[in-house]
C-alpha cells in the first residue's frame, strides 16, 4: 500500500465492502509536488486480478466493473477487461440540486457514490441508459444548476 499525502476513499461503494474485500490503490496524478492516489474496492479474481465494485471519482480511466491488474502491493497496473459502464462526474452549485436529481437518477437505474458534499460519482450501462442520463444532466447544466464530466467508450 502506498504512503499517500492523499487517498480518495469510498467510505460507501455501490459494492459491499465487505463482499468485495480487495483494496486497489491508483495514482491520480501529482498536486503541488505530492502523489495523489484513490482507493477502489473490488473483488478479487485472482492474486494480482480484481474487478472494481466502486465507482472512480478521480481515476478516469477505471470504471466500475472493470477488470484490473495490481501489483504484488495491490497497485493498479492495468485495465484487463473494460465494463459496459460509462462513468459520469457531477458537481452542484447547490446541495439541494444534488436530492432533485437523486429521484430522477433512481428512476433511469444509476447508480452512484457521493465524495464529498456536492460531488458525485455515476456509473451506468452504455447505450440508450448512457444516453438518456447525459441528456438529463445536459438540460440540468443548461439550468446552470450542475456541471459534469463524462468518460464514457460510446
Amino acid at each position: 500500500m502506498p504512503n499517500p499525502p492523499y487517498v480518495a476513499l469510498h467510505p460507501q461503494p455501490v459494492g459491499s465492502r465487505r463482499q468485495a474485500g480487495a483494496a486497489v490503490y491508483v495514482h491520480v496524478g501529482p498536486n503541488n509536488g505530492e502523489n495523489e492516489w484513490e482507493q477502489l474496492w473490488g473483488q478479487r479474481r485472482a492474486r494480482t486480478r480484481v474487478v472494481i465494485g466502486c465507482i472512480p471519482f478521480f481515476a478516469t480511466h477505471i470504471r466500475l466493473g472493470d477488470e484490473v491488474e495490481i501489483d504484488n502491493n495491490r497497485i493498479f497496473q492495468r485495465v484487463l477487461r473494460h465494463s459496459r459502464q460509462s462513468t459520469f462526474r457531477v458537481w452542484f452549485d447547490a446541495a439541494a440540486e444534488q436530492q432533485k436529481l437523486a429521484s430522477r437518477l433512481t428512476a433511469l437505474n444509476v447508480k452512484w457514490e457521493t465524495c464529498a458534499d456536492g460531488f458525485l460519482a455515476l456509473s451506468v450501462r452504455e447505450g440508450a441508459d448512457a444516453r438518456a442520463l447525459t441528456r438529463l444532466l445536459q438540460t440540468a447544466a443548461k439550468g446552470g444548476t450542475l456541471h459534469y464530466t463524462a468518460h464514457r467508450r460510446w
